[in-house]
């Protein structure tokens, strides 16, 4: 899965990830992989956006709502994020 991201391609978190948040991270476990993961405070919250299925356009927008950045600063961070989750299966693209 190497195809880059773009801002209208739909996120979803998988459903079999199991999770736990504890001083503010969130910590996942793949079981499948064996494999344990963490996202600091905006890692987390955007996991929580991811729920429901999102746009990366409309995780951007929400996310330069809730914290002081500017838009060219959130995609490429969030596109990066988004990336190593899908990486690591932990995300999908729907």
């Amino acid at each position: 899965m190497s195809k880059n991201l773009e801002l209208s391609d739909r996120i979803i978190r998988r459903e079999d990830i199991s999770t736990t948040t504890i001083d503010g991270e969130l910590g996942m476990m793949s079981e499948e992989k064996g494999k344990y993961y963490t996202l600091d405070f905006i890692g987390t919250r955007v996991w929580e956006l991811i729920e429901q299925s999102l746009t990366v356009d409309q995780l951007v927008v929400i996310l330069m709502k809730e914290y002081d950045v500017d838009r060219l600063t959130c995609e490429v961070d969030l596109i990066e994020l988004l990336e190593k989750l899908l990486k690591e299966e932990l995300i999908k693209v729907i």
